[in-house]
């Protein structure tokens, strides 16, 4: 099966079979998102028990997808810079590089490598987010409905709007930091800190 998937990878992009070849990685991401799933299909089940329940109120909602969204986006980011700095420490890159792979074809190969651990997770998280947008549970009045949904639909924005962002900074940082730790700072600093910090004084 690892040799499948590897020669498929490889007939695909020399790059993503490189930075691809651990086929669990994707089913990390969702044991992540299955755990969440477990927990909110517990707090229903004791919901339906009689047993009061946070879980669904909508402003906890808010807070647990703000959590989730930052903690896709601290992953994608550790995975875009590790890869590349990785391969810049051993002497790996030198070696693609005086190769017939150009820069081109190494930046397609770690954005499909992201792609395939990440792609069908976060569209789950977009779906679900979606769902909130409509359903706003426990919401009262009609300036609380459209107080959430600006909020909501502000996340949304900046989610997919960092996650592409957080790709190419970490690319970028990969290549011109000396260690890891140095380029995924640079990287969350540059692109969520500041975000975060007004986003976070606006919805409080």
């Amino acid at each position: 099966v690892r040799r499948v998937h590897r020669f498929r990878l490889l007939n695909r992009n020399a790059f993503a079979w490189l930075a691809s070849r651990d086929r669990m990685k994707p089913w990390l991401v969702w044991f992540f998102l299955g755990m969440i799933a477990l927990t909110f299909g517990l707090a229903e089940f004791y919901s339906y028990s009689g047993m009061p329940t946070v879980l669904f109120d909508w402003e906890v909602l808010l807070w647990l997808m703000f959590f989730i969204h930052g903690f896709l986006k601290i992953w994608v980011a550790s995975e875009t810079c590790s890869r590349l700095c990785e391969d810049r420490r051993i002497g790996a890159l030198e070696l693609l590089l005086s190769t017939p792979l150009s820069v081109r074809s190494i930046l397609a190969g770690q954005t499909l490598a992201l792609q395939r651990q990440f792609l069908w997770p976060v569209l789950c998280v977009l779906a679900f987010d979606l769902w909130l947008w409509v359903a706003l549970p426990d919401v009262r009045t009609t300036q609380d409905v459209w107080n959430a949904r600006w909020t909501l639909a502000a996340m949304i924005v900046l989610f997919v709007l960092d996650l592409f962002t957080i790709q190419w900074v970490g690319m970028w940082r990969a290549l011109s930091s000396k260690k890891l730790n140095h380029a995924l700072v640079g990287t969350l600093g540059t692109v969520l800190t500041l975000p975060w910090i007004i986003f976070g004084g606006w919805i409080c």
